[in-house]
């Protein structure tokens, strides 16, 4: 949401808005990350009581269905963003169709992320993704003051603010797998 504040005092109300509308889209899709977290974290609670393989087997699946989940979700709503844009806001906010598409891509990274924090969470190192986010939260910020100004001067700072969304999230996933590597073990 920081990039809707800043949105707001470096370009005009039109493109404010060719942001808030796919930022609520984006969230909504959020909400199926949000019911699969809810979902897992006490079965991956649970399991970690009961052990470093036994939380393993149980965390893992949770973090490939997330992203196998998201994968779809993601590309549908980029190869509709354009027309679902203009079905829900009308010609004005064609700028938006791309904003759009962006944070669908985004949501890949997104969700995995969402469900990293689950799994961090329920081995009580929830503090160790708080500093994570803290450090993301310094760069998104860094990131929207260069990119929207430039994506504004070809037009469409809401671009900008959709990048540096995606480019934040994509820092976060190698962060989370290096506090997770046995994401990237071999099940054989």
């Amino acid at each position: 949401w920081i990039a809707s504040v800043l949105l707001s005092l470096l370009v005009p109300a039109a493109v404010v808005g060719w942001y808030g509308v796919p930022i609520q889209i984006f969230a909504a899709l959020l909400m199926v990350a949000g019911v699969l977290c809810t979902a897992w974290f006490p079965r991956m609670a649970a399991a970690h009581v009961l052990g470093h393989g036994e939380f393993r087997r149980t965390a893992r699946p949770a973090i490939e269905a997330t992203v196998v989940v998201s994968l779809p979700i993601a590309v549908g709503t980029a190869m509709v963003s354009q027309p679902l844009i203009t079905l829900v806001g009308g010609p004005r906010f064609a700028g938006a169709g791309p904003v759009l598409a962006v944070l669908a891509i985004c949501m890949v990274p997104t969700f995995f992320n969402m469900m990293a924090y689950q799994v961090l969470q329920a081995q009580g190192r929830q503090v160790t993704w708080f500093k994570v986010v803290a450090i993301a939260t310094v760069l998104n910020i860094g990131a929207n003051l260069v990119l929207i100004p430039h994506f504004q001067a070809q037009g469409n700072g809401a671009l900008g603010a959709a990048l540096s969304l995606l480019a934040t999230e994509l820092i976060e996933v190698p962060v989370a797998i290096g506090l997770l590597p046995w994401l990237l073990e071999s099940k054989l």
